[in-house]
């Protein structure tokens, strides 16, 4: 259960029915002007995800080089301040749940009845990138968009895609944005001190209460061979949500 709940918790960092969903048809347009860095930014950043909260479903596989596993992920977050997930397996039956704040991740484990707590900081084991709690929101949402101003930024193009590159002293990213429509296509980021990656492929994008969604998303992190496939069922913005999560006093304490 042990690499069990740290794949669920890798998945995070890649980190779902829906109301008002539409499909979003992407252009097949072949690209004739080149657009500048700020320019495209600005019209990535208007396509991006606008919430203060939301809940949604998924169906999620995890495969490393020893081990493939899937499961449901119901994920509730509020803006600021929480991330709640219940993790349940091919039967229905509830195998994990967690509580993740700005500055703690807990984990209950309802197979092993064990219970742990670890510092936010446990997160960045899995991924190539500091993260906060709002920076992981947004991934889980479907933006992969890092936006720093104080990054260089430089743009180009193909002939199927507007291409979006930034660069810090710590992380490089590149971004292939759909013309027309700027939603990004697929993206890859490295931290230049460590030298790990991830890569990430967006598809089967949707409009829900006016936000652009990818419904499909693969991530890939190369060190280590593991591979994420996430599938929304359904997705809601902006709703009241609760956030249980109650330790038994029977269940083990695990550091």
């Amino acid at each position: 259960m042990k690499n069990s709940l740290i794949l669920v918790l890798a998945s995070f960092i890649i980190l779902f029915s829906c109301k008002s969903k539409k499909e979003v048809a992407l252009p097949e347009t072949e690209i004739t002007t080149e657009l500048s860095a700020d320019s495209l930014r600005n019209n990535v950043k208007e396509k991006l995800p606008q919430y203060d909260s939301y809940s949604l479903r998924a169906r999620v596989s995890t495969e490393t080089k020893n081990e493939s596993q899937n499961f449901t992920l119901n994920l509730r977050t509020k803006r600021d301040s929480i991330i709640w997930a219940s993790i349940t397996g091919p039967l229905g039956v509830e195998a994990a749940r967690v509580l993740i704040t700005s500055d703690t991740v807990k984990v209950i484990d309802r197979l092993n009845r064990k219970y742990t707590q670890k510092p936010f900081k446990f997160l960045e084991t899995f991924v190539p990138f500091s993260v906060d709690i709002n920076l992981l929101a947004d991934l889980l949402a479907g933006n992969v968009f890092m936006d720093n101003s104080d990054d260089r930024w430089e743009s180009s193009h193909d002939e199927r895609y507007h291409r979006l590159k930034s660069q810090s002293p710590y992380i490089e990213s590149y971004y292939w944005v759909e013309p027309g429509n700027f939603l990004i296509h697929h993206s890859s980021m490295i931290d230049l001190v460590s030298n790990r990656g991830m890569t990430v492929e967006m598809k089967d994008f949707q409009i829900v209460q006016n936000n652009h969604i990818a419904f499909g998303r693969k991530f890939e992190f190369p060190e280590n061979g593991l591979k994420i496939d996430f599938n929304l069922n359904r997705i809601t913005f902006d709703e009241d949500l609760t956030f249980p999560f109650r330790v038994s006093d029977n269940y083990e304490r695990v550091e």
